[in-house]
């Protein structure tokens, strides 16, 4: 037997409305095309994925996005787990005010955006704070993690 798990990292560090464009995509007035369009179909047909987390971007976008975006994915039965971009650097493609935005809010400084930049202690730090996110919003213990 073949199994297949999709896998998909949400993130949102672009557009006008990041969290609204690129996690719950809502590019247009009609029916959004995010990751609850993924789960559906993946639930249609009796199927889950995992959806990778950037936790961090509670910092930017608000925790009550991103406890409501896990536990919903939750509830429609797939999988949760970690997925870290520490912070988001100055990107000439975005805008000066979301630029501006994310380099006073992000979780990192913007020196910071990949965690092969960190100390092994810095990374363990950072892992750690992410897990303790998903498990106050979720209960569950993550077990998986893409950097």
């Amino acid at each position: 037997m073949l199994y297949i798990v999709p896998s998909i990292d949400v993130e949102a560090a672009h557009g006008t409305s990041p969290f609204e464009q690129m996690i719950l995509g809502e590019i247009e007035k009609k029916e959004p095309f995010g990751v609850f369009k993924i789960a559906n179909i993946l639930s249609k047909y009796l199927a889950s994925g995992t959806f990778f987390i950037d936790v961090y971007e509670y910092k930017l976008w608000g925790e009550d996005k991103f406890k409501k975006l896990v536990t919903d994915l939750l509830s429609l039965d797939q999988d949760v787990q970690l997925h870290t971009h520490p912070s988001w650097r100055w990107d000439k493609r975005d805008s000066h005010k979301l630029n501006l935005y994310k380099t006073k809010n992000s979780y990192l400084d913007t020196n910071s955006d990949f965690m092969a930049k960190l100390s092994l202690e810095q990374q363990k730090e950072v892992i750690n704070h992410g897990m303790e996110k998903l498990y106050k919003w979720t209960g569950l213990e993550t077990v998986i993690h893409r950097s």
